[in-house]
This record gives structure tokens, C-alpha cells and sequence, in this order.
């Protein structure tokens, strides 16, 4: 591991713009790729475009040498002279084959990089998969298990609180937020334009978090989110992978202010995090409690799915394949939550496939 942490390190670099920052990996020697959106400012304005690597600013002729804006594939490329030193991503792969075919397998099984697809892309990804797919790996289409969860959801927002959903990585509060998103309406009479969905991966200043805000609302610049406030309030702000967020001063800064749009417009706020929200920012302030403790003294908590949950999710995932739920009803004895079965089930079924590859006849 220590190899492949060097390795990855030599191959990214910190990206830094007037008005956002972000990550980049050497795809080639002297060419970065990197996010369209993390460099937006810069290419519009050609403004600053600092790039950070190894330790050390890079600052020698830097260019963009292509551009594809967001929302899809939200691609651009850097030209980043480094007299041979950069070492490309390819050279992982040359140095650890097997890298390659572990990370297709996680990203396949991590419903979020399915969730950037829209409704199309989605689609053709289904279409592409062939017979012999690993039927445990990708989005589920049905969720099973958190109904109740759903439920408490909508009580809590119906009777005027916030609601703070806690569960770990692969306990399914991402697929929570696709069974909450379509039923506002129906559930609390709320239109889509009176609910902001924030997502803290990508979120790293107040600025940049009031930004986001003023953009769901319609406005162009970050301080005008007070005046559009009073004129579209929201009555709820999503709050996902709250435990992306900065835990540092920049992180309280925007904790405090979020806090505050309750107390001036009454909106509620609905985070989610692996942890409670005491412990996740346990050390905002050695005086006080951090400004999102308290918000929901009970919360919502995604625990593992009971035995017979489980067995309804490895049987959907099992429905119109060949494959026998025998194979499997080991794995659905004991409560789990929904991705560590999912991982289970997908091993066992390459296990099986590897068998039999080597048992069938030349």
C-alpha cells in the first residue's frame, strides 16, 4: 500500500482559481485532467490558475488546452510543463494490473457515481450490461428496508423540525434522498423550487456554499442571497455528506450560517452524515456546543437491515437472472447493512464465475 499511496500522489495535483478549487491527475506527461467546473472562473475571465504538486507551486506556462463544460462529462485538460518529471496515471496501472480491475468493481458498486448519470446515460449503462454481469453490483432500483426510516423523515419535516438522517458509509442514505425527492409534494405540499439540495463533496467556503444557495434560487451573485431569501424562501435545505465538510474554522463558518437561515426564514435543514452531528464536529468551539448539535436531538438512524430485508434485496437483485438464491441465503442470516451484503454477494458471485472459467473444457 505504501507504493500505491506514492504512486497516487505523484500523479495528482491541487488546482486553485479566483473563485473555486479542486483536484487534478497527470493522465500524460505535462497533462492534467481535471474538472470543468473546478477551473470555470479561469477560463472564462483568464483569470489566476494556480496549480500545486508535490509540495510546490507550479508556475511556468500553464495553459487549457481543452474544455468541456458541465453538467456532462464537465472535462478539461491542463498543459503543465514539468521537464519529465510527471508521472502519468497510466503508470499505476502498468506498475499494479490489478488496480484496474478493483476499481471498476468499486466504482460499479458505489451507487453515487451512478447518480452523476441522468435518466439516458443511466439507461445505455443498462443496456450495455450483458448476461453474465455481476447482478449485486450498481444502483438497486427498489429500496428495501427504509420505509420506516422514510416515514420519520416526513413526520419530523411535517411537524415544522429539522431532521438529521445518521448512517455509515453503504447504509443508503443517497438511496433515502431518491425515495424522499419525488414525494415532497405529495407528503408535505412542497414545490421542487422550495427545496435546495447541497452536497458537501464539492462545497468548501461559506462563499462558495452561498453560492450554490443563490444559484438554486435563480440569482447570480453570492451576496444576494438575503434579498432572494425573502423573496423565494426555502422551506428545506438537503444537507448531503455533511461529513465532507471542512471541520475546521472554514467548516464552523458555514455551519453557524446555515443555522442561522432558521432562525431568520425558518427554514429547516436536513443533514446527512455517518455520524451524529455532536461527534462529527465535536470540536467547533471548546466553549459551546457546534452550531448543528441539538438540531435534531432523536435522529433518523440507518442501522443494518434485518435478516429478512436482506433476503428481499439479494432476492431483487437475483430477479430475472438464472442464479439460484441457495447460492447466496448464507450471506442473509445475520443483519447487515444493505452494501456490505451487496459487496458479499458480488464476491461470492465472481468466486463462482472464476470456478467455473476454470472448470469448463478448453
Amino acid at each position: 500500500m505504501p507504493m500505491i499511496d506514492e504512486l497516487l500522489r505523484a500523479c495528482s495535483v491541487r488546482i486553485v482559481t479566483a473563485g473555486s478549487s479542486g483536484t487534478g491527475a497527470f493522465v500524460a506527461p505535462g497533462l492534467v485532467l481535471t474538472c470543468a467546473h473546478v477551473i470555470a472562473s479561469a477560463h472564462k475571465t483568464a483569470g489566476p490558475l494556480r496549480v500545486f504538486w508535490s509540495g510546490r507551486e507550479l508556475d511556468d506556462g500553464i495553459e487549457i488546452v481543452d474544455y468541456h463544460a458541465g453538467p456532462f462529462p464537465d472535462l478539461a485538460l491542463l498543459r503543465v510543463p514539468l521537464g519529465g518529471r510527471a508521472v502519468p496515471v497510466s503508470a499505476v496501472f502498468a506498475a499494479m494490473a490489478s488496480i484496474a480491475e478493483e476499481q471498476r468493481l468499486h466504482h460499479a458498486a458505489d451507487s453515487r457515481w451512478h447518480a452523476c448519470l441522468d435518466p439516458v446515460q443511466r439507461a445505455r449503462l443498462q443496456r450495455r450490461s450483458d448476461a453474465a454481469a455481476n447482478p449485486f453490483l450498481g444502483e438497486s432500483e427498489e429500496v428495501i428496508g427504509r420505509d420506516e426510516a422514510l416515514h420519520r423523515v416526513f413526520d419530523k419535516l411535517r411537524a415544522g423540525n429539522h431532521c438529521s438522517v445518521v448512517g455509515p458509509r453503504g447504509s443508503g442514505k443517497s438511496a433515502l434522498l431518491r425515495l424522499l425527492r419525488p414525494r415532497l409534494g405529495e407528503q408535505l405540499d412542497w414545490t421542487a423550487s422550495e427545496v435546495a439540495w447541497l452536497n458537501f463533496r464539492t462545497i468548501e467556503t461559506l462563499r462558495e456554499l452561498q453560492e450554490a444557495l443563490v444559484h438554486r434560487l435563480g440569482g447570480q451573485r453570492a451576496g444576494d442571497w438575503r434579498s432572494l431569501m425573502r423573496v423565494k424562501p426555502l422551506r428545506l435545505v438537503v444537507l448531503d455528506d455533511l461529513g465532507g465538510m471542512d471541520a475546521g474554522a472554514k467548516g464552523l463558518e458555514m455551519r453557524r450560517w446555515l443555522r442561522g437561515l432558521h432562525d431568520q426564514f425558518q427554514t429547516r435543514l436536513l443533514p446527512l452524515s455517518n455520524e451524529r452531528l455532536e461527534v462529527l464536529f465535536r470540536k467547533d468551539d471548546p466553549l459551546r456546543d457546534s452550531p448543528l448539535a441539538g438540531i435534531d436531538p432523536i435522529p433518523v438512524v440507518l442501522g443494518p437491515l434485518p435478516a429478512a430485508d436482506c433476503r428481499r434485496l439479494v432476492e431483487a437483485r437475483l430477479a430475472g437472472s438464472k442464479l439460484p438464491f441457495a447460492d447466496y441465503a448464507g450471506l442473509c442470516r445475520e443483519p447487515q447493512q444493505p452494501a456490505a451484503l451487496l459487496a458479499r454477494c458480488a464476491a461470492r458471485f465472481e468466486e463462482q464465475r472464476r470456478i467455473g472459467q476454470r472448470s469448463a473444457p478448453a
